[in-house]
């Protein structure tokens, strides 16, 4: 998953964002900041997400997270010095976290070491977001999980009661990715979708319609799925019911 422990802070989901407003690499490339009217660092405060901080100066979010080499899940700290400028040096922050930002698709690092079903609570009810061929899975950019494989089109749903903290076309590796956060330790992942239905800040009930599958990187049907307990990477299949196959 991303490596990061959900444990001992509290998860503040970014505001929603316009539906589907999201911004291509190359968009964000070609944006011209003045970077006179910038002021070359920002300091955190409490609550605050980089998306929050990148409306505030007219910027995207995935400049910030650029510039201060921010991967998923994306926690600022309070008093945590962010640079807005190339070139700027960036500044030791205080240890004291404050928020995870989810809306921002870039660069991700999550681990991929394997946690005992044991060492997660508390527990979710888990159901299978579609039914299909299952193999196990790993994404461009190594991300472990499982493969169900299905038609273009067919209709993927939520795990599991939660929140959409992520829902974006742009990060490596995860076409069409959307996060749900069932609670402090569970997180379930949800990449090659067709179309999302959901957008970042949305409750979404067990069973609910998030998406429609589509092309995984070998042009096949195929929904890539993942539960992350604690930020890391488990096998699904234990926490899932049994069905036929």
């Amino acid at each position: 998953m991303m490596g990061v422990s959900l444990l001992g802070c509290t998860v503040v989901t970014p505001e929603p964002l316009p539906p589907y407003a999201l911004v291509s690499p190359q968009e964000i490339e070609m944006e011209n900041v003045n970077s006179l009217a910038l002021p070359t660092f920002h300091t955190v405060q409490a609550g605050e997400t980089l998306s929050v901080i990148a409306r505030r100066y007219g910027m995207a979010w995935q400049q910030i997270a650029r510039l201060n080499q921010l991967s998923p899940p994306y926690p600022l700290n309070i008093g945590q010095k962010l640079r807005l400028q190339t070139g700027a040096t960036p500044i030791a922050s205080s240890r004291k976290q404050v928020a995870r930002d989810y809306a921002q698709p870039d660069r991700a690092t999550f681990s991929q070491t394997q946690t005992q079903r044991g060492s997660c609570s508390p527990a979710v009810n888990w159901q299978w977001p579609t039914r299909g061929a299952i193999r196990p899975s790993v994404s461009e950019s190594g991300r472990k999980g499982i493969r169900i494989a299905g038609k273009t089109g067919q209709t993927i749903r939520a795990a599991a009661a939660g929140q959409v903290i992520h829902s974006s076309d742009g990060l490596q590796g995860y076409r069409h990715l959307i996060i749900i956060q069932h609670n402090p330790a569970f997180l379930s992942v949800y990449a090659n979708n067709q179309r999302r239905l959901v957008r970042e800040g949305t409750r979404v009930t067990s069973g609910q319609v998030i998406a429609d599958m589509g092309l995984d990187n070998q042009q096949q049907a195929a929904l890539h799925f993942e539960i992350r307990c604690q930020g890391k990477a488990v096998d699904p299949l234990p926490y899932l019911p049994n069905i036929s196959r």
